[in-house]
């Protein structure tokens, strides 16, 4: 299909809800009905498990229980009912409450008939231009509510081809560490992303994750010093900011400039100071590194068939970067403006609270990838002179690993492992 996205039985008819489908969402001549509450109140009263709830609810929810049999979603629904989780609004609408566990924000999901809720999470899959499962899974459930939504959330994600295309295979283990970042713009990671004969310079804020991007011509030491200004200038505090940046040529010229007493440099006037990674870290620069992974992907969610990027194309990717809700339940736009993603309303959310749960949810990632690491060394694996290796870490973006013979072994040391003279 065109939408480069597999749809299920249920879904290979045109999708209507309150006569949007989704080839109107697709051309943009409609919009999904969040808020529509008419539409969806027609639509539970011609659904027969929303009719039941409805009549056991208004009638005082004494019904006999044999009056359940065979309704496995009723039942569940009525439960719920009876828990305090869902309710009937004064419109007649049922309502499923739904309390994010990161951000603590009440959310009110509409109840949606169970046959028509994969054709929401398909549509809403192509509209958002494939979100990961993890995002479809947070977003859906602001808004709406339905018995065994994982699983149908699950079987949209598997069926879609660019999805399918762009998982993400398993890491190799290495030591993590991370640091807590306490202020609002005090601290940026940039990098540079070179692909398809175009270079796309990224800016990612700590805290938030709020992403910047720009297309420039080269990467000159005038250029990405006019990239960064504009880049960390409009959120840093007046104190001042740090970057963290690789060791390309062109920013060490930058880093030069600002320990030069005797320039007058734009970056030392506001305290925009770069810290440079060690070239030899392969983790000298994460935050950046991840930015440009996320860019790549929103990339081919955009357009499947790659190739180099308009100026209006490089916008809405990063618009959708920063649209995405994280592990924190919110998008990175949400926490820089303290604005709701979907009806721009204020939420009140605080930048020690932001901090604290930024730096636990890494900790504890941390924690259980140091201790896998630990157990996995316990066991080394024997090599013998011969043998025929990849290195591990020795795969890039641009190229393959390669194959080596080992010629020469050396005893494990105490501070770290002995390598082989030639390989």
């Amino acid at each position: 299909m065109s939408e480069q996205c597999q749809i299920g039985e249920s879904c290979v008819n045109i999708c209507t809800v309150n006569s949007v489908s989704v080839s109107d969402i697709l051309s943009g001549s409609a919009r999904l009905p969040l808020t529509e509450k008419p539409a969806w109140l027609q639509i539970q009263k011609d659904d027969d498990t929303h009719n039941r709830l409805y009549k056991l609810i208004t009638s005082g929810g004494l019904q006999p229980e044999r009056k359940l049999r065979g309704h496995t979603n009723l039942k569940l629904m009525y439960n719920m009912y009876m828990k305090g989780l869902l309710r009937v609004d004064h419109n007649g609408l049922i309502i499923v409450k739904h309390i994010d566990t990161s951000s603590s924000i009440e959310y009110d999901a509409i109840s949606v008939p169970k046959q028509l809720y994969p054709s929401i999470i398909q549509s809403l899959h192509i509209k958002l231009e494939h979100p990961s499962r993890n995002q479809m899974y947070r977003f859906a459930h602001r808004y709406f509510h339905c018995v065994g939504s994982t699983q149908t959330i699950d079987d949209i994600h598997k069926s879609c081809q660019v999805c399918t295309s762009l998982s993400t295979l398993p890491k190799t283990l290495s030591t993590f560490s991370t640091e807590k970042i306490e202020t609002l713009g005090s601290h940026f990671s940039a990098d540079v992303l070179v692909s398809d004969n175009q270079k796309i310079f990224l800016c990612r804020e700590k805290l938030t994750q709020f992403t910047f991007s720009h297309i420039i011509p080269d990467e000159k030491a005038e250029t990405l010093r006019s990239a960064i200004l504009d880049s960390v200038l409009h959120i840093m505090p007046p104190s001042g900011t740090t970057v963290r940046v690789d060791a390309a040529p062109g920013l060490q010229s930058i880093n030069k400039a600002y320990d030069d007493i005797q320039t007058d440099d734009v970056l030392k006037k506001y305290s925009i100071k770069l810290e440079i990674g060690q070239t030899i870290n392969p983790n000298k620069n994460p935050i950046a590194e991840k930015a440009i992974k996320e860019f790549r992907k929103e990339r081919l969610r955009l357009n499947p068939m790659g190739g180099p990027i308009s100026e209006n194309e490089r916008i809405i990717i990063t618009r959708n970067m920063n649209s995405r809700i994280r592990n924190r339940g919110l998008s990175s736009k949400e926490m820089l403006l303290r604005r709701d993603i979907s009806q721009n309303k204020p939420i009140h959310i605080e930048d020690e609270k932001l901090s604290n749960l930024q730096f636990n949810l890494r900790s504890d990632v941390n924690q259980k990838h140091n201790i896998k690491l630990q157990d996995s060394k316990s066991s080394n694996s024997v090599f013998n002179i011969g043998d025929r290796v990849f290195i591990l870490k020795d795969l890039s973006k641009l190229h393959a690993r390669e194959e080596y013979i080992i010629t020469n072994l050396y005893k494990k040391k105490r501070n770290g492992l002995g390598f082989p003279a030639e390989i």
